[in-house]
């Protein structure tokens, strides 16, 4: 097979500040946030492996982003609403892939699965952030998430080859060694480029096919040149697969041309301590040393020379070098493990006892560099057992021996020397040998990075959210301003919008707390104070209607259905003499409105006045004869005025017009039990109960139907 002349590899991006262009003269529905925002990438260069903004020539993320946004804002002024929401999703789309590729660098994978999942949302299609997610899950190794992204991508784009490649590194991960190798040849098949070849290569010094990955390697000397790169890429192939003594010679050859390459001194000197272990220290040791001449912030040659020291008793070296590595990379468990492992023999329990656990921490994945892991946990039970902590002591052995269990079933089947290669020292791991080179974001810089960009997250989301409120779809709406204000909750006119697509949507618990926001900010806004009340009315927060109200006289005048609203709550907080006024002011406006005389009645019937209560019930039921609730409280109010004959024949004449009302059987369950006659009156409200499950006065009467019955 012949192999292309392209690698893949992670894009260096620089950051900047560019200004987005404002909306001029659009009709809004909604009130329209289109601020001047500013599209940050950070003032630092970051390892992003950002793949989507870079797939047109190279152009950077910060450039894909400013081309998303202004394409948006010009087909909104344009009046194009459904193209503009399309370049709005894609802006979010590619702002959180590269979100969630930040803190993946930082191995904040909880933030980055959010981030993708949120991405993925907007751009279900976008098959580049589906495998960058499913490469981030192998980093997490969280691998049946990974296996099911690159197994969708495959099958979205079956002649996508970074699909098949990214299967195949799960494969592994898991084990399918057979089936990572035909994921890998058919990556190849489609595009045989650099980093395929090197993945056919490993699959098959995975499954032990030494003449088949030489084969591939003399076809990539061909295809690529003879490079030093190359060379040294093989060795970590070599390396990663158990082949020590194979990388030792591709390391050397890599240095031969190129005596500076970065990583290979380090490489080759972590080959020698794989290969032969404590008999390799000095020339390991000189290795690691060459490759500080060359990277002098190399935490992992630091790490090495820690542990070189270590097993050679040489604490204050050891104690220099593996603070330099913990310094440089306060991220790696190993560094860790080893200063818990010193501290120890320095007989500082505090401190070894603070890095074994900060280890174990930091071990996102217990099968990392065969379980290292494990020694952390023994190492940490003998410190608590030795101090008397007895049970923390002996639940950390008791993870010791899990994980010791699953290194015995590792190495079953190995060889000799297999497992000699594989021991309990803080080693170079795959993953290290693989990260050679790399530099990550510091997370302060991530974080910073975050609230820079918020502001045109948030006006995106603001945009889609008044986009599709403007075509009534305010469910929709409610979720994109939501999360717009996730990102800015101060952003201008968010409060509005929120409020107002939550009002017409009648989710009336979610329009409060940003309708008094706004209100608060605009209290001349009367439709808006209108919006608030009604709200407040709707979630029963009474006295919160009485007092956005109260201020506000003409308003309350003027408007005869917050006139209502205000008196019913009035009454409903007890304020019956007020409340009782502005009733009857409507009463006067509108005679024959049956819920102003129901009101009335029930207002009546709280403070007592039965006989005022009962005439406007009459009113009510010569407007409309069937109203059933109507009828409820006329029995209620003939009980109240102790003339239970009538509320009962009103009751049991209910029960047949409206068989599925549970109130009615509650009322007369009621009315029968109080009348000493519990017998008969556990099935009416047995009745109540099955069509009203869930009313607690039902259970109550009924319980105390059973009560009495019992006696």
């Amino acid at each position: 097979m012949a192999y292309s002349e392209k690698r893949d590899g992670a894009l260096k991006l620089r950051a900047f500040l560019q200004p987005v262009k404002p909306l001029q003269g659009l009709k809004r529905f909604f009130l329209f946030s289109s601020m001047a925002v500013l599209l940050f990438l950070s003032s630092k260069t970051y390892s992003y492996s950002y793949q989507s903004a870079t797939s047109s020539g190279g152009v950077s993320p910060g450039a894909v982003l400013q081309q998303d946004y202004d394409a948006a804002q010009n087909a909104q002024s344009a009046g194009d609403m459904v193209q503009a929401a399309s370049y709005y999703k894609l802006f979010l789309a590619h702002a959180f892939n590269l979100l969630a590729n930040n803190r993946a660098n930082v191995g904040d994978y909880v933030k980055a699965n959010s981030f993708f999942d949120e991405g993925l949302l907007l751009d279900p299609g976008n098959i580049v952030m589906r495998l960058e997610y499913a490469q981030e899950s192998i980093d997490a190794a969280d691998l049946p998430k990974a296996k099911q992204l690159a197994e969708m991508a495959t099958k979205m784009d079956p002649k996508n080859a970074k699909a098949y490649l990214v299967l195949g590194n799960v494969s592994l991960k898991m084990n399918e060694n057979v089936q990572a190798k035909q994921e890998f040849e058919a990556a190849v098949a489609i595009d045989p480029n650099y980093a395929n070849g090197l993945a056919l290569a490993k699959a098959d010094l995975t499954l032990k096919d030494e003449k088949n990955a030489s084969t591939v390697f003399q076809e990539m000397l061909h295809g690529f040149g003879d490079s030093a790169q190359l060379h040294f890429d093989y060795g970590l192939l070599y390396a990663e697969t158990g082949h020590p003594e194979k990388a030792i010679e591709q390391f050397k050859h890599a240095l031969g041309e190129d005596p500076k390459l970065p990583g290979a001194h380090y490489s080759l000197g972590a080959a020698y301590l794989q290969s032969m272990g404590e008999i390799n220290f000095p020339i390991a040791e000189a290795e690691f040393k060459k490759e500080l001449q060359i990277r002098p912030n190399d935490f992992l040659s630091y790490s090495q020379l820690g542990y070189i020291a270590l097993a050679q008793h040489q604490f204050n070296e050891a104690n220099i070098d593996l603070t330099k590595a913990a310094a440089l990379n306060p991220e790696d468990p190993d560094t860790f493990l080893s200063l818990g492992q010193l501290y120890m023999e320095m007989n500082l329990i505090p401190q070894s006892e603070a890095a074994l656990r900060k280890s174990i921490l930091l071990t996102r994945d217990p099968s990392h560099n065969h379980y290292q892991v494990q020694r952390a946990h023994y190492l940490l039970a003998r410190l608590l057992l030795q101090s008397g902590r007895i049970d923390e002591g002996k639940s950390q052995m008791q993870i010791s021996g899990n994980l010791m269990k699953q290194i015995i079933n590792e190495d079953q089947g190995k060889t000799d020397i297999d497992r000699t290669r594989k021991t309990d020292l803080p080693l170079p791991s795959q993953d290290k040998l693989s990260d050679v080179g790399k530099d990550s974001a510091p997370i302060g810089q991530v974080v910073a990075f975050e609230k820079q960009i918020g502001p045109a997250i948030a006006d995106c989301y603001n945009n889609l959210g008044v986009i599709v409120a403007s075509g009534s779809n305010f469910t929709k709406a409610i979720y994109y301003f939501q999360h717009s204000a996730n990102w800015d909750p101060n952003l201008a006119g968010l409060d509005y919008n929120l409020g107002r697509a939550a009002y017409s949507a009648s989710e009336y618990g979610i329009a409060v707390p940003p309708i008094q926001r706004y209100v608060a900010q605009h209290p001349e806004d009367e439709q808006a104070r209108i919006w608030l009340a009604s709200s407040l009315y709707s979630i029963h927060a009474y006295v919160d209607v009485v007092n956005t109200l109260k201020p506000y006289e003409l308003l309350i005048k003027d408007n005869q259905r917050i006139m209502y609203i205000y008196a019913k709550s009035l009454t409903e907080e007890g304020n019956y003499e007020e409340g009782l006024k502005y009733f009857r002011t409507l009463e006067d406006v509108e005679p024959k409105n049956l819920n102003i005389h129901r009101a009335l009645a029930e207002a009546y019937y709280k403070t007592g006045n039965y006989s005022d209560g009962k005439r406007e019930l009459d009113i009510a039921l010569a407007l409309n004869p069937k109203d059933t609730e109507s009828k409820i409280d006329l029995a209620l109010t003939y009980i109240a005025l102790k003339q239970d004959k009538q509320g009962r024949h009103l009751l049991e004449e209910l029960s047949i017009s409206s068989p599925d009302n549970a109130e009615v059987y509650h009322q007369l369950g009621k009315l029968v039990l109080n009348e000493g006659k519990p017998k008969q009156a556990v099935p009416i409200l047995a009745k109540a109960e099955n069509l009203d499950p869930s009313n607690p006065a039902i259970h109550k009467d009924l319980a105390r139907a059973y009560s009495l019955l019992s006696r």
